[in-house]
């Protein structure tokens, strides 16, 4: 069965894109091993660092705190999800954190082999 149109899996990883059907719909089309991604550490995004990290052009705080808040309410969201999932298809939804390896890798350029 193909997926239907305006299934959208460039979400900006969340999986809540309002193009991308529910995830209880994928599942009824026959989805049993779903791959959800958090969002990245947004105040460390170029943009952000200008516009909101001062004259060193930090990572914003409050919009990666807003990054955290939304990564913690979506994994409590998808561990309810399994919990519905919960039948004899053994269908699963995973949460993949990308939000703290990519910070690691910013704060930590050093220990990942940056010269600068």
């Amino acid at each position: 069965m193909d997926l239907p149109t305006g299934v959208s899996f460039a979400s900006g990883g969340s999986g809540f894109d309002p193009q991308t059907p529910r995830l209880t719909e994928l599942y009824e089309l026959g989805g049993k091993r779903l791959t959800i991604f958090g969002i990245p550490p947004i105040g460390c995004l170029p943009s952000q660092r200008t516009l909101a990290g001062g004259e060193v052009r930090e990572c914003s705080e409050s919009y990666n705190k807003a990054a955290q808040l939304y990564n913690t309410k979506l994994r409590t969201s998808l561990n309810s999800l399994n919990t519905n999932f919960n039948d004899s298809t053994k269908a699963r939804v995973v949460y993949v954190d990308i939000y703290n390896p990519i910070l690691d890798i910013i704060q930590n350029r050093d220990k990942y082999g940056s010269p600068f």
